[in-house]
């Protein structure tokens, strides 16, 4: 199919983009633009290639963003290196400054830029028809003589800008990519040390039961401390496993390890407490009066410790 219109733009710049192709269709001016003119299952670089081979201009909606878009730089040299730069019309629609490369590209060739005295529906329509009317206005016999020399440094130009712009762009991927992981590892060392906090917070709400000296009314209250502490320490060691090779992480094995030998501790404590008191009232295991407080010391001792055979054989005595 022909065109009239090539439209090369960056996607960001899709609003503007489609301004003008609505502009020129209105004005029975026969665009491609690739949001409509490539369908599903089209192989989209040759339906490119051949909808620039049969327009008669390319208009290049110039931006910074088009200046950074790879497909629009692609475009843009494919076009001069097959139909020469009289083919290309630009228009610049920000205050952008034209870069170093596509001033050298398109020197020979005028360029419009929007503004409040440059409108897309009146100077860029009109300016598009005479162009259309003579797609090569402008273009001297030393430049056509000059066309081969520089479809070859065009073509070099860009296989050396894509090379180039390879290269940085994966180093900095590879840059962002360390900074990323730098940050996650940090949060992950800092969210570790949260929990170690919880651990301690908890462990010192039983110092406070402790003082009390009031063991049978804080009991629950000590066991379901202990076992809440253990919570934070299991997602740290978790998170420390994930992380074990990162130098942020060195050294957090023992500080986790010394909070589980202290929870362990805060659990014998509690356990020989009430297991010396069971043990202490043994004596009295047939008098009425003390055999109820024996039977709930002895149950006391093996909700830590189920199966400590001491006090299973003094619950059989029972």
């Amino acid at each position: 199919m022909e065109y009239d219109v090539f439209i090369s733009y960056s996607r960001k710049d899709s609003a503007v983009a489609n301004r003008i192709h609505d502009t020129l269709a209105a004005a029975g001016i026969n665009c491609f633009i690739d949001l409509e003119g490539i369908s599903g299952g089209m192989d989209f670089p040759t339906v490119l290639a051949d909808a620039i081979m049969n327009s008669r201009i390319l208009l290049l909606v110039a931006s910074e963003n088009s200046y950074a878009s790879e497909f629009t730089r692609k475009e843009l040299t494919f076009a001069v290196s097959k139909k020469g730069s009289s083919f290309i019309f630009p228009l610049i629609i920000d205050k952008s400054s034209l870069p170093t490369d596509l001033e050298f590209l398109l020197s020979n060739i005028n360029w419009r830029t929007l503004s409040s005295s440059y409108r897309i529906e009146n100077e860029m329509l009109d300016d598009v028809r005479r162009k259309l009317e003579n797609p090569h206005a402008g273009e001297t016999l030393q430049q056509r003589a000059q066309s081969n020399i520089l479809k070859f440094l065009v073509i070099a130009f860009a296989v050396v800008l894509l090379a180039v712009g390879g290269y940085i762009g994966n180093k900095r991927y590879s840059s962002n990519q360390q900074k990323k992981h730098q940050l996650e590892v940090r949060q992950a060392r800092s969210q570790c040390e949260q929990w170690l906090s919880e651990t301690d917070m908890i462990l010192s709400r039983n110092d406070s039961l402790i003082a009390l000296k009031q063991r049978e009314r804080t009991f629950e209250e000590e066991k379901q401390n202990l076992s809440l502490a253990g919570v934070p320490l299991w997602k740290a060691d978790s998170l420390r496993l994930k992380y074990r090779e990162e130098d942020a992480f060195k050294g957090m094995s023992s500080e986790i390890s010394d909070r589980k030998a202290n929870v362990k501790e805060y659990e014998d404590q509690l356990f020989i407490y009430w297991r010396d008191s069971a043990s202490g009232l043994s004596g009295f295991i047939r008098d009425g009066f003390f055999r109820p407080i024996i039977r709930r010391y002895v149950d006391n001792a093996l909700s830590i410790r189920p199966d400590d055979p001491d006090m299973l054989s003094l619950k059989a005595q029972l």
